[in-house]
């Protein structure tokens, strides 16, 4: 089994083109599925005897310990997907994982207030090169809603500054392009002006063309980012969750609110589904109901 897990987690990456943080959460939770078996079945795990019964009884151990729903949901869906690669290409001859699904109740996406978000793009020192870089960074993400991995994986050439769009490689290797406003332009600009300072004699071919790089120029990691964002975040903000997502989701519920058309915010943030960009029309209503309580006069 652990041949044919090797070779899954390589066909996300050359294949699929699945970020490294969906990789190693799919490594990890492929290979804690594969020491249950081996535990439980006290012999070699062998992918074409893996039956419903022995999934079923993974999925009872994983709430026994306590896992929330969505945990497990995650676990099931790298399992899921495993099977389906070793299905697709002939190595088992049934997928035992047809039909398996867990209900979870979806969280609606943390989002900034405009005014907080307006706060948070004032808040780099662009007296300083990490200043400048990180406004680029915040400016870019919001403007775009774009993924995390989205954002590490842009090169210098991918910025259309005359038409204002950035094309954008997404999940599963499909390319779009995303408008930007003109704060982003503004501040994209800026950074382009002072990139060079980050450059090294150490850079790769791949260094010297991505767009945003790290203090020892390095293409800027995920990791890297979310720090960043994350520190600037809890600055203005006590919400729990402080990583680049928020500004995704800050993207698309401040869109919504303002009239946009979902399919059309569901095509911006690359969504396959339109049932991922309905979670932000709950956001959108309790916004709209929460107005409705301040300024109905007889609300009450």
């Amino acid at each position: 089994m652990q041949n044919e897990i090797r070779k899954f987690l390589e066909y996300l990456d050359a294949e699929r083109n699945y970020s490294n943080r969906t990789i190693e959460a799919y490594h990890d939770a492929l290979y804690e599925f594969y020491s249950f078996i081996v535990n439980q079945t006290k012999q070699k795990a062998d992918v074409s005897k893996i039956d419903r019964a022995l999934i079923r009884d993974y999925l009872s151990y994983l709430h026994s310990r306590g896992l929330k729903k969505t945990s497990i949901s995650l676990k099931l869906s790298a399992i899921k997907s495993f099977f389906k690669f070793l299905s697709r290409f002939k190595i088992i001859s049934s997928n035992p994982t047809v039909g398996f699904s867990l209900k979870t109740e979806r969280s609606l996406p943390v989002f900034l207030e405009e005014s907080k978000n307006e706060k948070l793009m004032n808040l780099p020192d662009l007296k300083t090169n990490e200043g400048i870089r990180d406004r680029a960074i915040l400016e870019t993400l919001y403007s775009t809603g774009v993924r995390v991995s989205e954002l590490c994986g842009m090169n210098i050439d991918d910025v259309d500054f005359t038409n204002g769009t950035i094309k954008v490689l997404g999940k599963g290797a499909k390319v779009r392009f995303v408008p930007f406003g003109k704060k982003a332009k503004e501040a994209l600009k800026e950074y382009l002006n002072i990139r060079g300072n980050f450059t090294t004699s150490q850079q790769t071919n791949d260094d010297k063309k991505a767009l945003f790089l790290s203090k020892n120029g390095k293409r800027i990691t995920s990791a890297e980012v979310y720090q960043i964002v994350s520190k600037y975040i809890s600055a203005i903000s006590d919400i729990e969750k402080k990583g680049p997502h928020v500004l995704r989701h800050s993207f698309a519920t401040h869109l919504l609110n303002h009239g946009a058309d979902i399919m059309a915010v569901k095509e911006l943030l690359g969504h396959s589904s339109l049932s991922t960009t309905q979670r932000y029309t709950h956001v959108t209503v309790e916004h709209l109901k929460k107005t409705y309580k301040l300024a109905h006069p007889r609300s009450e």
